[in-house]
């Protein structure tokens, strides 16, 4: 049943609508373009499709949105706007998929040209005016225009839309750009309705992937196609996960792929060849690699369905089509045709594991790839299948530095190679611009040096891909010999690799953004008169400019009275000579935007002329600004100005902690920089006597601005502050030294060095003035060139970098030997081998190896059994795996650092192994090491195997199940119920000690509880008289920041309920391991973030309350007898969808759920209607889930399995 609803605005009336463009608007007599919006359960997301279509700039347009038969408020919503625009018509009907809503809305329609845009995406203003005018003119069936990806974090381009719409071709058929077949989607296109009408007829009912095989149709039809580089649709990425095409782990979903993969074979089987292959490539390639990637998590039905549908397409194809698969997925098409589920799990777990997926050697005449460390699947492989092509390998390069010589020649820092690459390569480059030359390198010296730290390449050190590329001068100038301009079109930077006859080209390499390379000096000028500046995003691409500048500065100097210049007009550099470009007349001026603020006549001499100005009239900066830059540029004849390129020599010789400092554009050109305050580091040492940070340098301060001349100085994290310990001003000198005791007291009052953490060095500035908080102290020049630069003393490593154009810097402080920031994953990798997989390893009785959450503090149950350990068997030598000396190991035990070559040592060779997580997947444990695995707590949600497979690491989920089937000794748990979930969850069958949590022995001892409540509420300043409330959430698997990390939880709303508690109540903010390192917003006052410190038990005891979620700290708080909350707003959709629970939690919890923070706030205060009678339900929970934790756990441990847990007397 259909209905078509449509409000007309009146003739006259402007829509109501403050969204909408503000004109009147009315129907198009005579429409040109369609536009059908079909629209299903999309709440949230109408209205913003449906205004990026109503603000197009073309305006000829009817749109028909299809009301698929939605449950919500999607109808209500469409007619609505269409009340606000006449153009928009409102089709409802009874639900009937996707495909017939577009049906619906070609057959309501009439205009000559079709587009579908998807209801929960959105179209640039452009888009439909890009695709309009390309067709009108070339005639074409189908425009075709680019596409980019959205989240809610971020946006992004599809590798393939690069392979698509690399360049416009316009006429064409689809055989002739064979790759056309990756942009499958009817939403980033016009269609001519005669020719979809003759060549598709409609999109396929009742089945997902719908437009593919219309598509098809078209592409070997012999549509004539407009292939477009505009972008023209973003495709928005749910995070709900409620696109219809994010369920690749269904069967359903698997079998209706298979099946429009037939329907679109038949279609292409009547194409060329060449097109043929590449469809079958494309297919088993790309199109099925997400659903092998499901085959480890889904059903084995899932597997049964997928190996039967790609055994069809595979043995179908050419052996040139499998040929051209990537190398990795070839693998994975053939295991899943003719493989197992096991081995396709195998490959996959590899790929998850290293990242890399293979290594490339060379036979002499070709590439071959093998899998180190899984010999025996690989054999399985065919070897036919093991052929690496080159054009299958992607070089990499990064350029690391950029120098300029005396003479303006070019040269380049670059580290290039082939990931997979083993064997060495030879290395040139060249740079080229279409418009004006190119100019191969004079010279390139390899550079020995392994540059692992910068491929994350697990296979290869590559050792000898250091190169340094010089570009003489005369090479630039004869690639500029045509340049008739004062400054070219972009220069592509080309580096070349080659081996055993092939090459490879990386086009416009990125640079290192924490040294030299980030932001470079332009270069000096050439005997030619050009010099090069490098342009780009350093993150994303490098590219060259040449200037050809008119005047050159010989001599500047500047003193409290102005500024002294001495130009000269460049006539031997190319450019055209112009009589107006002349000195006899011609005046200096200092420009501040489009304002001359100071002026004089330059007086000639010969070939040059000077002038000098005086700063009586120069104000600034303006308020709220450090700093101001000002233009100095020569007028000519009244009429024409150039500006003036300065050698960095001359700059470089001038004192730069001055009012007024001469400083150059990006492009070389002569500025003035006018300081209200300045700052420059000039070295960094560190002391070894006190093993502090030493940083030195040089200062302005404007006495008649500011009200005092010493700002402090500190270095600043996301999480701290550390302020200079002693801070050196000298005046006179106008030079500075500030020292910095990189420590700080833990919560048992030791001293400990700073956790691992990023700095910037700010210089704090006083109040009340007009004028920022701070100041991002930069690099001077010299120190720059020296960038990045590491050092270390006896309890960090240093590694520091510049950011920005400003040349902040930036400090990486890091624990000694951590190998996740210093070294490379081919040195961890062949140290973990060495490791862990010697035959000979020796293992050192006597001695305990603890860890608690991957080394992030010293707490549960593994430092309960240290505890125990150190009392009754002094002579155990005990280690613990700490993240970086910040965290503090108990008495008498001795720290390794995560990752330190000390650290694998330990763990490949200690008797007894204690872990309340996991080890890294490398790890192999020894005959005669035994394994204790305590676990982190009693589960409420769903772990291991119970977890949905798409919420789990692949990667995790496997070094799991290795762990529990291969190396566990004994799993530890709360309670009889807890034991029976855990070890169905990691498939363990072994010794289980199920009497109480060792971990809560603590909270059983009133003494030790009274001890660390003082102790805790002293160190955070927390007064006996304030309640604490102990704020903590679990992590949760679907929220993820821009990064990729976890993302902080606070569904609490810590702002607000910080302001309304007031300050009478301290709330502790406790995240999840997973996210202790997301970005993070600062915390209010009285808010104070606790994720850091060692033993979550000290703050279980320094609190009053709880607030949580779905954590397993409830288990443990129970023990206190403490008030508890729940504060869960997407209780419903974590368990149903998410995670799951293991038992009915709102029948159960220990407390009251909120689904809102202003609830949560009203509970803590107590207010009238706010209690929640408890006390049975808390009782009962104990009774379940924590019936023995009475304080003697460990005892009970050490008398039932002190075979296991005690090691050996040592020798």
């Amino acid at each position: 049943m259909i209905q078509k609803s449509q409000v007309l605005t009146k003739a006259g009336e402007a829509s109501a609508d403050p969204m909408a463009p503000q004109q009147i608007i009315r129907k198009p007599r005579d429409p040109q373009l369609t536009v059908i919006v079909p629209a299903y359960n999309v709440d949230d997301f109408l209205e913003e499709c449906v205004k990026s279509i109503v603000v197009q700039t073309y305006t000829n347009w009817e749109m028909y949105i299809i009301d698929d038969g939605s449950p919500g408020r999607t109808g209500e919503i469409a007619d609505s706007l269409a009340e606000s625009d006449p153009r928009i018509t409102v089709v409802h009907q009874e639900n009937q998929g996707l495909g017939a809503a577009r049906n619906t809305g070609i057959r309501e329609s009439s205009a000559p040209y079709l587009t579908f845009i998807d209801s929960d995406d959105v179209v640039p203003p452009e888009a439909f005016s890009h695709m309009m005018r390309s067709l009108e003119i070339s005639g074409s069936d189908v425009a075709i225009g680019s596409m980019e990806r959205f989240n809610s974090t971020r946006r992004w381009t599809p590798f393939w839309v690069q392979l698509v719409h690399d360049e416009e071709r316009v006429g064409i058929t689809a055989p002739e750009h064979s790759a056309v077949m990756w942009d499958v989607f009817a939403c980033n296109k016009v269609f001519k309705r005669s020719v979809w009408k003759e060549t598709v007829g409609e999109f396929p009912v009742g089945t997902l992937y719908e437009d593919q095989e219309c598509t098809a149709k078209l592409f070997v039809g012999g549509a004539k196609l407009d292939i477009l580089t505009d972008v023209v649709y973003h495709w928005r990425l749910r995070e709900d996960g409620q696109s219809i095409t994010q369920n690749k782990a269904e069967v359903r979903d698997l079998e209706q792929r298979l099946a429009v993969a037939e329907r679109v074979r038949l279609v292409v089987e009547d194409a060329p060849k060449s097109f043929i292959d590449y469809w079958y490539t494309k297919c088993l390639g790309e199109d099925f690699f997400y659903y092998y990637r499901e085959v480890p998590r889904a059903d084995p039905e899932f597997f049964e369905v997928l190996q039967a549908g790609i055994r069809h397409f595979y043995d179908l194809a050419s052996e040139q089509a499998i040929e051209d698969i990537a190398p990795e997925r070839r693998w994975l098409a053939y295991l899943a045709s003719h493989g197992t589920r096991q081995q396709i799990t195998e490959l996959l777990v590899a790929f998850d594991s290293y990242r890399t997926y293979y290594r490339a050697i060379s036979d002499g005449t070709r590439y071959r790839a093998e899998v180190p460390g899984h010999r025996a699947l690989f054999a399985e492989i065919p070897d036919r299948l093991k052929k690496v092509f080159p054009q299958q390998l992607t070089a990499q390069a990064v350029v690391s530095a950029v120098q300029s010589g005396l003479d303006g020649s070019l040269k380049l820092d670059v580290f290039a190679y082939i990931p997979n690459m083993a064997e060495d390569l030879t290395c040139t480059a060249r740079i080229e611009c279409i418009e004006t030359g190119s100019a191969g390198a004079t010279s390139v010296r390899n550079i020995p040096g392994a540059v692992g730290h910068l491929t994350a390449d697990p296979y290869n050190e590559h050792s000898n891909s250091h190169f340094e590329v010089t570009f003489a001068a005369e090479a630039l100038d004869n690639a500029l010999s045509e340049l008739t301009a004062t400054e070219s079109e972009q220069f592509d930077i080309v580096v070349i690799l080659e081996h055993g006859g092939y090459t490879w080209e990386v086009r416009n390499p990125r640079r290192l953004s924490d040294g030299v390379a980030a932001w470079p000096k332009p270069g000096a000028i050439t005997p030619g008169g050009n010099r090069f500046a490098v342009v780009g995003d350093p993150g994303i691409s490098s590219t060259l400019k040449f200037l050809k500048p008119r005047f050159r500065v010989r001599d500047l100097s500047i003193n409290s009275d102005g500024l002294y210049v001495e130009v000269e007009l460049q006539e031997e550099n190319g450019l055209p000579r112009h009589e107006l470009f002349d000195l006899d007349k011609a005046q200096l001026r200092i420009k501040s935007q489009h304002t001359v603020n100071i002026a004089a006549d330059m007086k000639k001499d010969g070939k040059t002329a000077y002038a000098h100005v005086s700063f009586a009239h120069l104000d600034g900066p303006a308020k709220q600004k450090l700093a101001e830059s000002f233009t100095v540029d020569v007028l000519c004849s009244d009429k024409f100005a150039a500006p003036l390129a300065v050698d960095a020599s001359l700059l470089d010789q001038r004192q730069s902690m001055d009012r007024v400092v001469p400083v150059s554009s990006s492009y070389g050109y002569l500025q003035l920089e006018v300081r209200r305050i300045a700052a420059e580091v000039m070295s960094i040492r560190t002391a070894p006597e006190t093993e502090e940070l030493v940083i030195a340098g040089q200062f302005y301060s404007d006495a008649t601005r500011v009200r005092t001349h010493a700002p402090s100085l500190t270095l600043v994290s996301s999480r701290t502050s550390i302020p200079a310990r002693k801070l050196t001003w000298n005046s006179d000198r106008r030079t500075f030294e500030a020292s910095f005791h990189l420590g700080a007291l833990s919560s048992d009052s030791r001293e400990r060095p700073v956790a691992s953490d990023e700095f910037i060095l700010q210089a704090l500035l006083p109040g009340g003035q007009p004028t920022p908080a701070t100041l991002w102290v930069p690099v001077s020049s010299e120190l720059q060139s020296n960038l990045p630069l590491d050092m270390s003393n006896s309890v960090h490593n240093f590694r520091f970098a510049c950011i920005g154009k400003s040349r902040s810097l930036k400090i990486f402080v890091t624990g000694v030997g951590n190998t996740k920031s210093f070294n490379s994953a081919f040195s961890v990798r062949k140290s973990a081998f060495a490791m862990f997989s010697a035959s000979d390893r020796k293992i050192e009785t006597g001695t305990m190896f603890f860890e608690s959450f991957g080394g992030n503090s010293v707490s549960g149950s593994p430092k309960e059994i240290d505890r125990a350990v150190a009392n009754s068997y002094p002579e155990v030598q005990r280690i613990w795996s700490v993240r970086d000396h910040s965290v503090p190991v108990p008495e008498g035990a001795h720290g390794v650092v995560v990752g330190s070559e000390e650290w694998m040592r330990s763990l490949s060779t200690s008797e007894v192994l204690v872990n309340n997580n996991n080890f890294p997947h490398y790890f192999r444990k020894a005959d005669g090491q035994k394994y204790i695995q305590t676990w982190h707590g009693t589960p409420l949600k769903r772990i291991g195997n119970h977890v949905p497979g798409s919420n789990l690491s692949l990667r995790y989920r496997a070094l799991m199940q290795k762990e529990s089937e291969r190396e566990w000794d004994l799993l530890l748990a709360q309670s009889s119920w807890a034991a029976e979930q855990l070890a169905d969850a990691f498939d363990y069958q072994g010794p289980m000690f199920a009497k109480g949590y060792p971990r809560n022995d603590t909270l059983s001892d009133p003494i030790r509880v009274k001890t660390a409540r003082e102790c805790v509420r002293a160190s955070y300043g927390v007064r006996n008289d304030q309640t604490l409330v102990l704020y903590a959430p679990t992590w949760r698997d679907n929220l993820k920041d821009a990064s990729g990390r976890y993302s902080r939880v606070d569904f609490l709303g810590l702002q607000a309920a910080a302001a309304s508690l007031g300050p009478n109540y301290v709330i502790f903010y406790r995240g999840h391991a997973n996210s202790l390192f997301a970005n993070q917003d600062r915390l209010p006052a009285r808010v104070i973030d606790v994720s850091l410190h060692p033993d979550v038990n000290d703050l279980i005891c320094a609190s009053d309350m709880l607030l949580t979620d779905y954590s397993s700290i409830m288990f443990d708080y129970v023990v206190t007898g403490k008030p508890i909350a729940f504060v869960a707003p997407d209780l419903n959709r974590y368990r149903d969808e998410t995670r799951g629970f293991y038992f009915d939690f709102e029948t159960l919890a220990p407390g009251p759920i909120f689904r809102d923070g202003v609830s949560a706030v009203r509970w803590i205060k107590g207010e009238p209607g706010a209690n929640y009678e408890h006390s049975e339900r808390y009782a009962q929970f104990v009774d379940r889930f924590a019936p023995l934790d009475d304080g003697r756990a460990v005892e009970r441990l050490f008398a039932d399995y002190n075979d296991i847990v005690v090691p050996s007397p040592g020798p």
